[in-house]
């Protein structure tokens, strides 16, 4: 399960962070869209069986040494634009004694539409529907990219799955398909700003 977070442990009173001082002016700036852009895979260990290799930074240039969608050894994340949405987590807690009641973690589920459906894009989800990835993710939104730089800080999925969906109607009823991603954390998963793509 991912920890994004150092929690208080042993029962450690939450000590409550900063918060702006002035909340009741603030820019355009500071409201962001939430529409999920790109989902970035990697396998846990690439097709020769050595460990990952992370990038450095969350910048295009070290992007551009992990990401690489024409790879077919397996060595190379791949990435794939999508509209993305991610609602509220499922939340799982449990019942301490006194009532108290913690929680012990959140699922996500990470639904990406793809539109363009090309050729390759149909054999991905193909392969992705035969299950068993096991690895990271990433998502994008116009503004930020989500997840870490090491194994420790990066999303590890708990589970990867695809669909093609025929939507009926008139004209402008298009053929789609799904990445769907949950994952498991304490916290939600750092973030940086989306100076990649």
């Amino acid at each position: 399960m991912n920890k994004f977070t150092a929690c208080p442990t042993d029962c450690s009173p939450l000590v409550l962070p900063i918060l702006d001082v002035n909340q009741d002016c603030f820019s355009a700036e500071s409201v962001y869209t939430s529409q999920i852009t790109d989902i970035i895979l990697m396998s846990k260990t690439n097709g020769l069986g050595v460990a990952n290799t992370f990038p450095t930074a969350h910048t295009a240039a070290a992007w551009a040494t992990v990401i690489d969608n024409t790879d077919v050894t397996g060595s190379k994340a791949k990435r794939i634009r999508v509209v993305g949405t991610m609602p509220a987590p499922e939340v799982t807690t449990v019942t301490l004694p006194k009532f108290k009641t913690i929680t012990k973690y959140r699922t996500y589920t990470l639904t990406g539409a793809i539109q363009q459906f090309t050729q390759n894009n149909f054999e991905f989800l193909k392969n992705l529907m035969c299950g068993g990835f096991a690895g990271y993710v990433w998502f994008c939104t116009e503004d930020f990219i989500f997840g870490g730089l090491s194994a420790q800080m990066a999303i590890e999925v708990k589970t990867v799955d695809a669909n093609i969906v025929f939507d009926g109607g008139d004209e402008n009823s298009y053929m789609t398909g799904n990445i769907v991603v949950t994952f498991r954390t304490t916290t939600f998963p750092p973030s940086a700003s989306n100076l990649m793509f």
